[in-house]
Parts: C-alpha cells; structure tokens; sequence
C-alpha cells in the first residue's frame, strides 16, 4: 500500500498492511513567511518519510482593533471579526498550498485548528478569560460562536489549499481547564461539535485532540469526528482500546511524546513496540500523544521511524 491507501483502510475499517505512523513538532516558525515555512515542512517529511503530514499551524489570531488585550464584555464584542486571510493566518494558508503542491500528490495533509477557546486564552484574553466567562458569560458565549464560525470559514480556505482536513485541538481535562468539567461543558465542547458538524462533508476527515491529562470521556462519543487523538499514555488517561470500544471511532495515539526526548534507540524502540500494541490491527493511526520537542536526535528519530515500519 502507498501512504494514501493506507490511510483510507483505515478510515474505512479495514486493516491496512501495516499501521500508519505520523509524529509533528511545533517548530517555532511563527515570525517567518507562509512559503519559507512550508520549506522546513517538506524537508521534515521528505526526511522522516512519514504516513501522514500533520502540519503544526503555530501562526497567532488577530487581536480585535484597537486591543492589546481582551479582559471585559466591551472587549469580547469586537472578537471575532475577521477571516482566514487576515494577518499571519494568510501565511499558514501560503503554506499548505506550497506543501500540497510539493506532497499532496502522495500523503495526506491535515492542518492543525486550535478552537475558539484557546484562540482565545493563547494571548487574545490570556489569564482573563475564566474570569470573563464568569462576569461576560453572554458575551464570551457570542465571542465563542464568531470564532466557530472562524473556524469553519478556515476549513473551507486550508482544504482548498490542499489539506485533506484539519487537527481540531481542545482542552479537556481538569490540568488545563479552569472551572473543570463544567466551563469545559458550557464553553469549550459545543463549540468543537458546532465546527466539526460544519466541516464533516467538506474534508476528507478530521482529526479531534483532546489535550490533557485525565481528559474528559463523558459524552466523548458525541464529536461528529472521524478519528480522536489523545496522550493516552499519560497518567490517567484511557486506553486507545476503551476509547474505541466507547466511541465506535478511529483513535491516534500509542506512544509516550514525553520518552521520545532524551532517549535511548533502544527505549525508542520500547516506546514503538508499546504503541504498535496500543493500537492494534485495525481503527487506529499509530502517533505521538502531543507535540514532541524539536530539539531531538533527528537520526535516532529517523531509525525509530524504520523501526516502526519495518517491525
């Protein structure tokens, strides 16, 4: 099988002649152009020769005219208000179109969508936003709802440009949500459901990650989604297995991000072995929890990803 038609059994239920694997970083290149970033993204692929090439979209959302910061209801009216081609996000645009002219032909890209609350808490409201969503909860919740609209306005623009479908990150757990379960309730999963329901027939599949450790599995099965990604090595979290028993869904995961640093081939290796079992024979795209750090040994990774292969 070529890397598409991998991809493909799987989405389709079927086993594939082996489990697809993928890895990603965030590189760092948010200050550069569109174009010299995808330079550095076909170079990653070309090097690892990866199954599918999810790209990192480390570009930022504009702040609202006239703001440095959102922190009251005033604030939170003027977010929102924009489109896939303002500012820096133009660039991330430029890029998946020179990634996809260069590789679309032979893997499936994915670009990666952060949702609307942590478009927002990433610099835009920052340490004021539980609080807003306590003292502005009407105008969070409208604030919240343009940028879903945002992100689906985005899909249609990075698909176009030849991404097969989008990374929908969210926060849910209790390690990065203020306020637990219920802000993550009110606040974070209907959004996710409103963009993932929109993008559903425009993609050729998404991809939800839940961030976190202990992450919330109640309603987990409701994401209109064809494949969850999660650290499912971390503490606390579930299996790959008891999500995909609980959801009926595809899952991404099997190997521990945090032991890929500093590491032995040999626990490399240890750390593939678990996953591949991890992830069993059918429904599952072998991957990373989350992002592993860029400064890593590129050689030993590169062995690692033969390793996989080959095993």
């Amino acid at each position: 099988m070529n890397k598409k038609e991998r991809i493909d059994a799987v989405l389709a239920g079927n086993k594939p002649d082996r489990t697809p694997f993928t890895f990603w970083y965030h590189f760092g290149n948010q200050f550069t152009t569109g174009e010299a970033y995808a330079d550095t993204i076909i170079e990653f692929y070309k090097f690892f020769d990866l199954d599918l090439l999810k790209v990192m979209n480390d570009y930022h959302y504009p702040y609202p005219e006239g703001y440095d910061v959102v922190k009251d209801a005033d604030g939170l009216k003027k977010v929102g208000y924009f489109t896939p081609e303002d500012d820096t996000l133009v660039e991330q645009l430029k890029a998946i179109k020179k990634i996809s002219d260069a590789v679309g032909d032979e893997v499936y890209i994915i670009d990666t969508l952060f949702d609307p609350w942590q478009q927002l808490v990433r610099h835009v409201c920052g340490e004021y936003q539980y609080g807003l969503t306590q003292t502005c909860e009407k105008e969070m919740l409208e604030a919240l709802d343009r940028l879903s609209d945002f992100c689906i306005e985005y899909t249609k623009a990075t698909v176009k440009a030849g991404a097969a479908g989008v990374f929908l990150a969210i926060q849910g757990s209790d390690s990065l949500v203020p306020g637990g379960y219920e802000t993550y309730k009110k606040f974070i999963k209907p959004q996710a459901i409103k963009i993932l329901k929109a993008i559903k027939d425009i993609s050729k599949f998404n991809i939800l990650h839940i961030c976190g450790q202990e992450i919330y599995t109640e309603g987990i099965e409701d994401f209109p989604v064809d494949v969850i990604s999660f650290a499912d090595r971390s503490d606390k979290n579930p299996s790959l297995q008891e999500v995909k028993d609980k959801t009926g869904k595809i899952v991404m995961g099997g190997m521990d991000q945090l032991k890929t640093s500093r590491a032995s081939y040999d626990a490399l290796k240890e750390n593939a072995d678990i996953m591949l079992e991890e992830c069993g024979d059918t429904k599952a795209i072998a991957a990373i929890g989350c992002s592993i750090f860029c400064e890593n040994d590129t050689t030993v990774l590169r062995k690692m990803v033969e390793y996989i292969k080959n095993r």
